[in-house]
């Protein structure tokens, strides 16, 4: 199934990039964007579960859509003449702000959820078929 996914995702960004080398830069972010994810997972003693799991994601979509950022502007600046180094560098200085300030809306979107404040709280405290976490009529 996952490699299924992973060749339609290939395939579509081919189609967004018209060309083949650029889609598996973007890809080469999710393996990377994973690993981190569960690092932090290993090095704060938390479990795998739903909460961890969506964090992975919004971690993995974030990481793919500022590989997406990244890849397309330095490849419009190669259009343009520059060489691969110096358009790299260009392309993280500038997409710098837009990236880390998606980052940063998405860590404090999760925040609550990951330290467990508010609604969110219910989520980590009840544990299925505890008296507390019911619904009452």
């Amino acid at each position: 199934m996952w490699p299924c996914v992973v060749a339609l995702v290939y395939l579509l960004l081919v189609a967004q990039f018209r060309s083949f080398r650029a889609p598996a830069l973007v890809l080469a972010a999710v393996p990377l964007g994973a690993v981190g994810a569960l690092g932090l997972l290993w090095a704060t003693r938390s479990t795998l579960n739903v909460q961890s799991l969506v964090g992975m994601l919004f971690t993995v979509g974030i990481a793919v859509s500022s590989s997406v950022l990244l890849v397309e502007f330095a490849g419009r600046l190669r259009r343009e003449g520059k060489s691969a180094v110096d358009a790299a560098t260009e392309a993280a200085l500038v997409r710098l702000r837009p990236i880390v300030m998606t980052s940063l809306a998405a860590v404090l979107g999760l925040l609550p959820m990951a330290i467990g404040l508010g609604r969110a709280s219910v989520a980590r405290s009840c544990r299925s078929g505890a008296r507390a976490c019911r619904r009452r009529p």
